[in-house]
């Protein structure tokens, strides 16, 4: 069973990237983010809360309740990196991730290479989501079949 790139992963991009964000910007603060998936044959819910500073880091800690076929997964973590908006796209770089929490059908799986392998889709860079700021308590970050909203 490969674990798909989560979250985190959605929003990591790019290997050129500035030393911090000096400017605000709307996405600056701390949310609660929700994602729905379904993808890879991966059905769940990823939901976070995300620490978006005003000099450029990011602090994340996630959750995935998920189901692969009928097997329970649930993963927590936790994820830091640098960030950026560039052209209205959310630039990361990230600097570390944990896995805190990994179990497969309720059996703990956190030294498996499962959760090595979710670690690395958190550390990889991915595509950068186009930011959809809703209001100034909403923003989605939107990629190609997922959609994550953020609320404060």
């Amino acid at each position: 069973m490969t674990i798909p790139r989560m979250l985190f992963a959605a929003m990591l991009a790019s290997a050129a990237f500035a030393t911090a964000a000096v400017a605000a910007t709307p996405i600056d603060g701390r949310w609660n983010c929700t994602e729905k998936m379904n993808r890879n044959g991966l059905k769940g819910t990823i939901t976070s809360v995300a620490d978006f500073r005003p000099d450029g880091t990011l602090s994340t800690v996630l959750v995935m309740q998920a189901y692969k076929l009928i097997v329970p997964i649930h993963v927590e973590a936790r994820y830091s990196a640098r960030w950026q908006l560039v052209d209205g796209r959310l630039i990361e770089q990230a600097e570390s991730a944990t896995v805190t929490a990994f179990t497969i059908a309720g059996v703990d799986s956190l030294q498996s290479e499962h959760a090595a392998e979710f670690k690395n889709e958190l550390m990889t860079p991915g595509a950068a989501p186009q930011v959809h700021v809703v209001s100034e308590n909403q923003f989605e970050l939107r990629q190609p079949s997922r959609v994550t909203v953020c609320t404060r």
